[in-house]
């Protein structure tokens, strides 16, 4: 059942510190689990003003990999990655929601390739087209969902596939990022590709006090 509790308080100040991000995004949601190997996580959306300034839009609580969070995850270790990610992909089994980002239509030919050894590792296939049975994604928790573009520029084999931010179906994920439904709508049509969106992912300790420089 998915009850992760109420989320730290996280202020846009914390955010306004970073040097990392780049000057082009103005749309950032930030995952802090409490610690390592935590899988109930905070999530917070922030967007940059005028000025450079983050404002805090909304947060709520979420869920992260079983064995929480991981320096460098692989495949099937169940961990989340740290690290800060581009957004570039939503996607849904539902129809666009109202989100203007690039929109894909998930069927029941849809597969995320997760085979190291197959040379569409890491990417979204045509089971048809391609004959690759991996993780398909015509399942409720991708009725909405998007893309974490960690491992997707490389695709170094074993070293992780489809990281989604995506609905929540129980207390933990194999390393995706989960809200509630609700949640997951409201995200999305947040969500603007003119605003170059990113999602940093970190412990909550790491953020207070070694935000990245």
């Amino acid at each position: 059942m998915y009850a992760p509790g109420k989320p730290a308080h996280l202020p846009a100040r914390a955010i306004d510190r970073l040097r990392s991000i780049s000057p082009d995004t103005n749309q950032l949601i930030v995952v802090t689990p409490g610690g390592y190997g935590r899988s109930s996580a905070a999530i917070h959306t922030y967007e940059r003003k005028s000025g450079g300034k983050w404002q805090s839009v909304f947060s709520t609580p979420g869920i992260i990999g079983q064995n929480g969070f991981r320096e460098a995850i692989s495949e099937g270790s169940k961990s989340s990655p740290i690290g800060l990610f581009t957004i570039t992909q939503a996607f849904g089994r539902k129809p666009n929601p109202g989100t203007r980002m690039p929109y894909h239509r998930i069927t029941a030919d849809d597969v995320w390739v997760d085979n190291p050894r197959s040379p569409f590792y890491n990417t979204r296939q045509s089971m048809r087209r391609t004959g690759e049975t991996s993780e398909k994604m015509d399942i409720p928790a991708y009725d909405y969902g998007f893309v974490i573009d960690y491992n997707r520029e490389k695709r170094i084999p074993g070293k992780g596939s489809a990281i989604f931010f995506h609905i929540a179906a129980g207390p933990h994920t194999l390393g995706c990022t989960a809200v509630s439904k609700p949640d997951m709508i409201e995200i999305l049509k947040w969500l603007d590709p003119s605003k170059k969106p990113a999602i940093w992912q970190v412990p909550y300790r790491q953020l207070a006090h070694e935000p990245l420089q």
